[in-house]
């Protein structure tokens, strides 16, 4: 036979066995011929064993004189024997799949016939089409005898769907991913056309991927898109969520915090109600960035570990501020401590930076710890020491490859988990105290990872 087309096309591979070798006409060459003859096949690859070789080369030979448009390949087992081992199936099938594939033969025009050959080679290439997401497996039935064999000539092919073997592998893939906080891939994995699953699939599908879109927007810090898809998914969010997903369904309490944290963070001049508001949702952000710093480090993302802590013993100081009635980025420039302060930090070259537009100061991070000080709030002294030789120096973040420097500068996985440790310490005994543990439970119930939160 001669090619085609220089790409091969539809492409069958089929398993070789000896059929009843006293009716091998009918028992094997013509059950594989009918389903070589149908499906519109250009090529197929026959799978024998060192046994079954010459049948195979004897079945080309004969198909080569019939007016049959196929390409016919051999590829057998390496050696004697190997038809009954299950590894060396597999791995020879798989290796065959694959090679298929990576000519570009998309799986969809791929199928697998195991009809012949020992149940072991039927079982090593059923699940090797399962590993390379082959939709199309078929075998030869028909009328059995009083021995069980097809009678010839009641041949027909079957061609079983493996959709549920697919969206159950799906669905045990998307729960590995979610537990280790992967929810983007989850979503990837369960987007589909809801006409091409098994109807008892589709809710599930579909409430899980809403569910992980939640979680995968709130990871990332986009509250407000968390949100959109709480709000647009109402009482039905995770509803088709059973069984082992049920622990994974965002909690009231869950979607209030998110909810609270979506709230916009005030602008302009703040009276002194919205500067509690601003305040009161930064206590939020603090314990939400220290559970999504303590996830980071979780995945070895240390510089990412490291930035989110740094911005958390910044926002300290703004909600202290926030509390006291004052406002980091608009601090005004003839309040008697805020004066008193600069006129402190000009001795130290420090200072604070004059906003033209608004004629008000901006503080950063250390000027606001020094500015808490002259308030009388001792949490400002604690704010430098971090910042000085605590849990994270500035020196340390601003030579982050992410910030000002040219590489890593957070320290190995054991520094940085002790830095969060001690991070941990100071909010929770100094900051947010009997709100620590209650708020910090909420802001982990997207921690699924093993030894963390229930994993239902």
């Amino acid at each position: 036979m001669t090619s085609n087309d220089t790409q091969p096309g539809k492409t069958l591979v089929l398993t070789v066995g000896t059929g009843d070798m006293e009716r091998q006409e009918k028992t094997l060459f013509q059950p594989l011929r009918i389903s070589i003859q149908q499906g519109g096949w250009k090529r197929a690859i026959l799978l024998p064993s060192r046994l079954t070789h010459e049948y195979a080369e004897e079945l080309k030979q004969r198909l080569a004189r019939e007016p049959v448009d196929v390409d016919i390949e051999i590829r057998h087992l390496s050696k004697k024997g190997d038809e009954n081992d299950l590894d060396a199936c597999y791995d020879h099938f798989d290796r065959v799949l694959r090679d298929i594939l990576e000519e570009g033969i998309p799986p969809t025009d791929l199928g697998v016939d195991f009809t012949r050959g020992t149940k072991v080679m039927s079982a090593a290439l059923v699940l090797a089409a399962i590993r390379r997401d082959i939709p199309r497996l078929r075998y030869v039935e028909g009328d059995r005898d009083e021995r069980g064999h097809v009678i010839p000539g009641t041949e027909r092919l079957a061609e079983p769907s493996i959709a549920h073997i697919d969206a159950r592998k799906r669905l045990d893939t998307a729960y590995r991913l979610m537990r280790r906080g992967n929810f983007a891939a989850v979503v990837d994995l369960l987007q589909a056309d809801p006409d091409e699953l098994p109807e008892e699939f589709r809710e599930p599908f579909a409430s899980i991927a809403s569910v992980a879109r939640f979680y995968a927007a709130w990871d990332r810090l986009d509250y407000g898109a968390a949100h959109r898809v709480a709000t647009e998914e109402g009482e039905s969010l995770g509803s088709g969520c059973k069984g082992r997903w049920s622990g994974m369904v965002p909690s009231p309490a869950t979607l209030d915090w998110v909810e609270a944290l979506a709230a916009p963070h005030p602008k302009g001049e703040l009276d002194r109600e919205t500067m509690l508001f601003a305040a009161a949702r930064i206590r939020k952000l603090v314990v939400d960035l220290f559970a999504n710093g303590r996830r980071r480090l979780r995945d070895a993302h240390l510089e990412d570990a490291l930035l989110r802590a740094y911005r958390i013993l910044e926002l300290v100081g703004q909600m202290l501020l926030f509390e006291k009635g004052y406002d980091s980025a608009r601090l005004p420039v003839d309040d008697e401590v805020v004066q008193a302060t600069r006129e402190f930090l000009e001795q130290k070259k420090e200072g604070f930076v004059l906003d033209k537009k608004t004629n008000r100061y901006q503080a950063a991070r250390m000027p606001t710890a020094y500015l808490l000080t002259k308030l009388g709030d001792g949490r400002g002294k604690r704010l430098r020491q971090e910042a000085d030789t605590g849990a994270i120096p500035a020196r340390v973040r601003n030579r982050s490859i992410l910030i000002h420097g040219f590489e890593a500068s957070a320290t190995g996985p054991q520094e940085m988990r002790g830095l969060f440790d001690r991070l941990e310490q100071f909010l929770a005994g100094e900051i947010l105290r009997d709100d620590w543990a209650k708020s910090l439970s909420v802001a982990r119930s997207m921690d699924f990872s093993p030894g963390t939160a229930a994993t239902g």
